[in-house]
Protein backbone atom coordinates (compact mmCIF):
# COMPACT_ATOMS: atom_id res chain seq x y z
CA UNK A 1 0.00 0.00 0.00
CA UNK A 2 1.28 3.44 -0.88
CA UNK A 3 0.80 6.67 0.94
CA UNK A 4 -0.85 9.72 -0.60
CA UNK A 5 1.19 10.93 -3.57
CA UNK A 6 3.09 7.66 -3.87
CA UNK A 7 2.37 4.82 -6.24
CA UNK A 8 -0.26 2.53 -4.73
CA UNK A 9 -1.20 -1.07 -5.27
CA UNK A 10 -4.73 -0.63 -6.65
CA UNK A 11 -5.96 1.21 -9.71
CA UNK A 12 -7.52 4.54 -8.87
CA UNK A 13 -5.33 5.18 -5.85
CA UNK A 14 -3.46 8.50 -5.62
CA UNK A 15 -0.26 8.45 -7.60
CA UNK A 16 -1.43 5.94 -10.22
CA UNK A 17 -1.24 7.24 -13.78
CA UNK A 18 -2.77 5.60 -16.85
CA UNK A 19 -0.19 3.63 -18.77
CA UNK A 20 1.77 2.60 -15.68
CA UNK A 21 2.03 -1.03 -14.57
CA UNK A 22 -1.09 -2.04 -12.68
CA UNK A 23 -3.43 0.18 -14.70
CA UNK A 24 -5.72 -1.35 -17.32
CA UNK A 25 -4.59 -0.71 -20.87
CA UNK A 26 -7.05 0.75 -23.36
CA UNK A 27 -7.26 -0.78 -26.80
CA UNK A 28 -6.04 1.55 -29.57
CA UNK A 29 -8.17 1.37 -32.73
CA UNK A 30 -7.32 3.12 -36.01
CA UNK A 31 -9.76 5.75 -37.15
CA UNK A 32 -10.48 5.56 -40.84
CA UNK A 33 -12.87 8.37 -41.54
CA UNK A 34 -13.11 11.22 -44.05
CA UNK A 35 -11.00 13.56 -41.90
CA UNK A 36 -8.11 11.15 -41.46
CA UNK A 37 -8.10 10.22 -45.15
CA UNK A 38 -8.02 13.87 -46.20
CA UNK A 39 -5.27 14.55 -43.65
CA UNK A 40 -3.27 11.59 -45.00
CA UNK A 41 -3.62 12.91 -48.56
CA UNK A 42 -2.52 16.39 -47.46
CA UNK A 43 0.50 14.99 -45.59
CA UNK A 44 1.44 12.89 -48.62
CA UNK A 45 1.16 15.95 -50.87
CA UNK A 46 3.41 17.90 -48.49
CA UNK A 47 6.02 15.13 -48.57
CA UNK A 48 5.95 15.01 -52.37
CA UNK A 49 6.20 18.80 -52.56
CA UNK A 50 9.16 18.79 -50.15
CA UNK A 51 10.96 16.13 -52.17
CA UNK A 52 10.32 18.15 -55.33
CA UNK A 53 11.80 21.27 -53.74
CA UNK A 54 14.85 19.34 -52.56
CA UNK A 55 15.27 17.90 -56.06
CA UNK A 56 15.08 21.33 -57.69
CA UNK A 57 17.56 22.72 -55.20
CA UNK A 58 19.98 19.83 -55.82
CA UNK A 59 19.57 20.26 -59.58
CA UNK A 60 20.36 23.96 -59.34
CA UNK A 61 23.37 23.23 -57.16
CA UNK A 62 24.63 20.61 -59.63
CA UNK A 63 24.16 23.02 -62.54
CA UNK A 64 26.07 25.70 -60.65
CA UNK A 65 28.83 23.21 -59.89
CA UNK A 66 29.06 22.27 -63.57
CA UNK A 67 29.36 25.85 -64.79
CA UNK A 68 33.03 26.29 -63.93
CA UNK A 69 35.57 23.51 -64.34
CA UNK A 70 38.20 25.24 -62.20
CA UNK A 71 36.25 25.07 -58.93
CA UNK A 72 38.18 22.94 -56.43
CA UNK A 73 34.99 21.63 -54.80
CA UNK A 74 33.69 20.51 -58.19
CA UNK A 75 36.95 18.78 -59.04
CA UNK A 76 36.86 16.97 -55.69
CA UNK A 77 33.20 16.03 -56.24
CA UNK A 78 33.96 14.65 -59.71
CA UNK A 79 36.84 12.62 -58.29
CA UNK A 80 34.66 11.21 -55.48
CA UNK A 81 31.83 10.44 -57.92
CA UNK A 82 34.10 8.71 -60.42
CA UNK A 83 35.77 6.70 -57.66
CA UNK A 84 32.44 5.59 -56.22
CA UNK A 85 31.10 4.77 -59.70
CA UNK A 86 34.19 2.72 -60.49
CA UNK A 87 33.94 0.81 -57.22
CA UNK A 88 30.25 0.02 -57.68
CA UNK A 89 30.54 -0.98 -61.34
CA UNK A 90 33.53 -3.23 -60.60
CA UNK A 91 31.54 -5.06 -57.92
CA UNK A 92 28.23 -5.05 -59.83
CA UNK A 93 29.04 -5.03 -63.56
CA UNK A 94 25.38 -5.06 -64.67
CA UNK A 95 25.03 -1.49 -63.39
CA UNK A 96 27.59 -0.36 -65.96
CA UNK A 97 25.49 -1.68 -68.83
CA UNK A 98 22.31 -0.06 -67.49
CA UNK A 99 22.97 3.24 -69.28
CA UNK A 100 23.40 1.47 -72.61
CA UNK A 101 20.17 -0.47 -72.06
CA UNK A 102 18.38 2.74 -71.05
CA UNK A 103 19.56 4.43 -74.27
CA UNK A 104 18.21 1.56 -76.35
CA UNK A 105 14.93 1.68 -74.43
CA UNK A 106 14.64 5.43 -75.07
CA UNK A 107 15.19 4.90 -78.81
CA UNK A 108 12.54 2.17 -78.81
CA UNK A 109 10.07 4.39 -76.95
CA UNK A 110 10.68 7.25 -79.38
CA UNK A 111 10.23 5.08 -82.47
CA UNK A 112 7.12 3.27 -81.26
CA UNK A 113 5.39 6.34 -79.80
CA UNK A 114 1.76 6.66 -80.85
CA UNK A 115 0.10 10.06 -80.73
CA UNK A 116 -2.36 10.69 -77.91
CA UNK A 117 -6.01 10.22 -78.74
CA UNK A 118 -8.35 13.17 -78.16
CA UNK A 119 -10.52 13.06 -75.07
CA UNK A 120 -13.97 11.70 -75.81
CA UNK A 121 -17.01 13.82 -74.91
CA UNK A 122 -18.64 11.04 -72.89
CA UNK A 123 -15.53 10.71 -70.74
CA UNK A 124 -15.75 14.40 -69.85
CA UNK A 125 -19.49 14.07 -69.19
CA UNK A 126 -18.99 11.03 -66.96
CA UNK A 127 -16.16 12.69 -65.01
CA UNK A 128 -18.32 15.81 -64.50
CA UNK A 129 -21.16 13.61 -63.23
CA UNK A 130 -18.91 11.86 -60.71
CA UNK A 131 -17.44 15.15 -59.49
CA UNK A 132 -20.96 16.60 -59.03
CA UNK A 133 -22.08 13.46 -57.18
CA UNK A 134 -19.01 13.63 -54.94
CA UNK A 135 -19.72 17.27 -54.09
CA UNK A 136 -23.37 16.49 -53.30
CA UNK A 137 -22.36 13.62 -51.01
CA UNK A 138 -19.79 15.78 -49.28
CA UNK A 139 -22.36 18.55 -48.65
CA UNK A 140 -24.82 15.98 -47.31
CA UNK A 141 -22.11 14.59 -45.02
CA UNK A 142 -21.33 18.08 -43.70
CA UNK A 143 -25.04 18.72 -43.04
CA UNK A 144 -25.37 15.42 -41.19
CA UNK A 145 -22.30 16.17 -39.05
CA UNK A 146 -23.61 19.70 -38.33
CA UNK A 147 -26.99 18.54 -36.98
CA UNK A 148 -27.02 18.11 -33.19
Amino acid sequence: QGFAGQPGGYPGQPGMMPGQPGMPQQEMAPQFNFRTIIRFIMELAAIIQGCSLIGMMAGGWAQEMGSNEEQPLRRFGVWVGNTAKGAVTSVLPFLGTRRRQQTLQDVWNTETHTPAKPTRWWVVLGAAYFVAALLQEWNAYRKIKATP
